[in-house]
């Protein structure tokens, strides 16, 4: 059996599809995220509750860090595409 070229691009497309799809729904995951340790670490230098991990310093830039990566990710997909 033969598959038309129609055929062969509609079966790639869907796989796309749903490779997009779980992309996305990774991204909310992660937006949804990020807010809570902002404001978990927030609540803990409001009270002078410090934790030596490490970790504090790579909270206060999370989500620079996050919209920074969203924006080379754009950047790089338009730049695919024109």
């Amino acid at each position: 059996m033969k598959l038309n070229v129609d055929e062969v691009d509609c079966f790639i497309l869907s796989h796309v599809k749903v490779a997009l799809t779980d992309v996305r729904e990774a991204e909310i995951r992660i937006d949804l995220m990020i807010l809570p340790v902002e404001e978990a670490y927030a609540m803990l230098n409001k009270y002078q509750l410090t934790i030596n991990d490490g970790n504090a310093e790579r909270v206060d830039t999370i989500s620079y860090s996050w919209k920074l990566l969203k924006q080379q990710v754009s950047l790089s997909l338009y730049c695919r595409c024109c």
